[in-house]
């Protein structure tokens, strides 16, 4: 059978995407160290384009959504942000697509306003809400994340539970978690702390960071090119990452497997084992 010349090529139809995130907001009412966005944005002031529309708006929604929802076939789409829930049309959002009955609908969020804003989007009909915690207590968590933040977030987990169970609605309830060299310790407390809370799952993820020596390489490679590349500085995490104890954190990911748990626990990238996952501090 002979190749396909560029032509061809062009004129295949290609599969519709299955999954879809929306990063439907850039403002956020907390600055957590290790955020792409914000955590270098205020000493580092260019980092962010001020000029950028702060909300997505309907148009841009539409055109981004409309296409995929005329297709039958399975869809999920995640809202993130910034903080997705200061999007003032965010429910009906999500309204919109949950109008066709093949597509899931999930968002991330660091949980601070579900209070005011949860019993709209599960009126809605919002699938799955995550909410970002890094810390069993305010002790871990808030020097990260901010002060009161813990607090917040549990209070909007146990709002969104309640009312889960009593409208009975089908609504899966998570936790982000991000592993950094300030909470590591923590982790089966953290565990501990979802279950009494009474979330489905919680997710323990690795911290994406690079060094200031790699963003610079490649900010100068891609100037060649005539693209100004700065977006590596959101992902500068020196103080959270540095001189990490790999080895220590390979034994409490192990105590972490060996109990059995109510809620779901997952180390992401899920699939590795502890030892592969210590790996990922160690020097590259």
């Amino acid at each position: 059978m002979p190749a396909m010349n560029l032509n061809d090529r062009l004129q295949t139809v290609l599969p519709l995407p299955a999954q879809l995130t929306l990063y439907v907001a850039y403002p956020c009412n907390l600055r957590c160290k290790h955020c792409y966005l914000y955590g270098v944005a205020d000493y580092v002031p260019e980092y962010m384009d001020k000029s950028l529309p702060q909300y997505m708006s309907d148009e841009v929604f539409r055109a981004a959504v409309d296409p995929l929802l005329e297709a039958p076939t399975p869809l999920t789409v995640c809202f993130m942000g910034g903080e997705p829930v200061l999007h003032p049309r965010l429910p009906d959002m999500v309204r919109h697509l949950k109008s066709r009955p093949h597509v899931y609908v999930d968002m991330n969020t660091n949980g601070t306003r579900m209070r005011k804003v949860g019993p709209a989007l599960v009126e809605a009909g919002m699938d799955a809400i995550y909410v970002s915690l890094d810390g069993s207590s305010p002790e871990v968590n808030d020097p990260v994340r901010g002060r009161g933040s813990f607090r917040q977030a549990i209070e909007g987990l146990r709002f969104l539970a309640d009312l889960r169970e009593r409208e009975s609605r089908p609504l899966k309830l998570a936790i982000n978690y991000t592993i950094t060299r300030e909470n590591f310790r923590d982790l089966l407390p953290a565990a501990e702390m979802a279950e009494a809370v009474g979330v489905d799952e919680i997710f323990f993820n690795l911290s994406i960071f690079v060094t200031a020596d790699e963003g610079q390489r490649a900010q100068r490679q891609l100037a060649r090119l005539g693209h100004d590349f700065r977006s590596w500085q959101g992902f500068v995490l020196t103080p959270l990452v540095d001189d990490f104890p790999a080895g220590l954190l390979e034994e409490h990911l192990n105590e972490l497997q060996a109990r059995t748990w109510k809620t779901s626990v997952f180390m992401a990238p899920v699939g590795y084992p502890p030892a592969e996952l210590r790996s990922y501090f160690t020097e590259r």
